[in-house]
Order: C-alpha cells, then sequence, then structure tokens
C-alpha cells in the first residue's frame, strides 16, 4: 500500500472516531508499520506527531502536583490520566508510589497531611465536614472527636464544643491583641458558640474586660437615621473599610423597616449625607485607644 493511501485512510479514521486512532483500531496497521518503519512514525506523517514517553521525571512531577492539590496521597484512579502509565511501569499502584517517593507514608501519616494541607491553604482549623477523611481523622487522633484529633494535633479546634467559658474569653481577648481593637463577633471564629453561651457578644465582651456598644435609648422609635447610619459608619471602621453584616448590629432589624433593605443602610452611611463620618472616625479611634 502507497504513503500517502495510508497517510490518507489514518485522516480518515482520526475525523471518524474524533481522535488519534489507536494502532489496534486501525486495520492497515501492520502496512503503515512497514511503510514508515513504525506506527508513532506513521501517525508523524499523516500530522499526528506522537506524545514524547512519560518518564519516572515526569510521572513525579506529575504525583507532587496532585498530592499538592489534595492534601494528600491520591487514590489510584484520582491519578487519571497517567495511572496507567504507573500501573504498567511498576506492576502496582503501591509499587509506584515507593518509586516514586511516597512509599513510606502510613495511612496515619496521610491523614495528617490532609488536615495541615488544609490548614496552610486556609490559615485555619478545619471542621470534619471540610475534609474528605473526617471522621476517619476524628476515629484516628480523638476517638471519634473530631475536636480531640484537632488538639491532639496541636490545633485549635474550629468549633467551641469543648472549650469553656475561659477558654472562649481568652480567645476574645487573643484576637483583641492580634487585631489591636476591640473585635467584633465575626473576628472570632467562635463568635456563635460564644454569643451562646454568654447570651450576646456585649455580654462576652464584659467578661472579656473590654468596652461594649452601648444602648443610648430606651427604644428603637426614639433612634434617628442619623444615630443608626453613625453606628453603621463606627462598624465600617472597625472592619478597615468592609461592609458590615445584618447580624453585626443590634438594630438591624430597625434598619430594614428604615430603609428597605440592609444594603440600603450601608450604602446610605457610606453616602454620608448628615455628615457624621468624621465623629464616627473619633468615636472608633477612642474604642482603639481603650483597647491597648
Amino acid at each position: 500500500m502507497r504513503k500517502s493511501t495510508i497517510i490518507r485512510k489514518i485522516q480518515e479514521a482520526a475525523v471518524e472516531l474524533g481522535r488519534v486512532p489507536r494502532k489496534k483500531e486501525f486495520s492497515y496497521a501492520a502496512q503503515a508499520v512497514e511503510a514508515f518503519g513504525s506506527w508513532n512514525e506513521a501517525l508523524a506523517a499523516a500530522g499526528y506527531p506522537h506524545h514524547p514517553k512519560v518518564t519516572a521525571e515526569t510521572l513525579k512531577q506529575k504525583l507532587d502536583e496532585r498530592v499538592e492539590e489534595l492534601g494528600r496521597i491520591p487514590k489510584a484512579q484520582e491519578f487519571q490520566p497517567h495511572y496507567q502509565v504507573a500501573l504498567k511501569r511498576y506492576g502496582s499502584w503501591k509499587n509506584a508510589l515507593k518509586a516514586l517517593g511516597y512509599g513510606g507514608f502510613t495511612p496515619e501519616e496521610q491523614l495528617k497531611q490532609e488536615v495541615f494541607a488544609f490548614y496552610e491553604k486556609h490559615k485555619r482549623t478545619p471542621k470534619r465536614g471540610e475534609l474528605e477523611h473526617g471522621n476517619a481523622i476524628a476515629k484516628c487522633f480523638g476517638g471519634g472527636s473530631f475536636n480531640r484529633a484537632m488538639q491532639a494535633l496541636g490545633l485549635d479546634p474550629a468549633t467551641a464544643n469543648g472549650l469553656s467559658n475561659d477558654d472562649l474569653i481568652k480567645k476574645i481577648q487573643n484576637k483583641a491583641e492580634e487585631l489591636g481593637r476591640i473585635p467584633i463577633a465575626t473576628d472570632v471564629e467562635q463568635f456563635s458558640t460564644i454569643m451562646r453561651r454568654f447570651g450576646s457578644w456585649n455580654n462576652a465582651l464584659k467578661a472579656a474586660g473590654f468596652e461594649t456598644w452601648k444602648k443610648t435609648h430606651n427604644s428603637h422609635i426614639m433612634i434617628s437615621d442619623q444615630e443608626l447610619l453613625s453606628d453603621i459608619q463606627i462598624l465600617i471602621l472597625s472592619k478597615e473599610g468592609k461592609r458590615p453584616l445584618f447580624r453585626e448590629y443590634a438594630h438591624g432589624g430597625l434598619c430594614l423597616k428604615r430603609f428597605g433593605k440592609w444594603s440600603h443602610a450601608v450604602d446610605k452611611a457610606l453616602e454620608d449625607p448628615y455628615h457624621t463620618m468624621e465623629a464616627a472616625k473619633q468615636i472608633w479611634a477612642k474604642r482603639q485607644r481603650f483597647s491597648e
């Protein structure tokens, strides 16, 4: 068979399959090898240069990338499309891992690696549901308790179920020292538990020895729009310019009645219609000095 005919048939097969044909799929593979010297050379002549052989260095690089991506050693099926190459070359996935530098990992080390990969990426302790092997980690290091597992690994639990009230107060004080100001609720990871334990964020701040947001009115009706917007401005300053959340303001419900939406109230505060931003800055500066 002429070379030009073989090339045409390879191209026709590629169009029909929607990809480059494999040697075993091509009816004239023997003729192609005879005419061009090898199947790869025949593909190259047809305009489909073959991929270079995957080296051990390439497999190692791909495996390192996959480990970094997953935060743990991948399972065999998670190493596609290179798994078949590794299997063919090393005989088994276990042998491949060993040859590529991951044979010394025990299951416990893999679980620990998953925890600390999350911690490095998100800069916080993971919760059980955020890890693929959260239940196994809890069982392995904490006897079934995820909080105890995190403590065993030297991390503070993301939830505060295992922490005393004194522990929670200490977290508020540590956060204040870290931020250089009195923390708002969402600055502290365990804020929902803190508010449940102490009844409110203000109560928790009092227990931690900090000044609290003070109510100066006996009734919501007596709070003017100007005062509401001024409070929101102080919240914005406390968050270094970020928009505060509805739950962070005690009179959020009143803002909904007055402005229709919480976002509208925040927008209005940023517009500063009553020229209260300068006064809000002075109030916030005073609170920061108090916390120093």
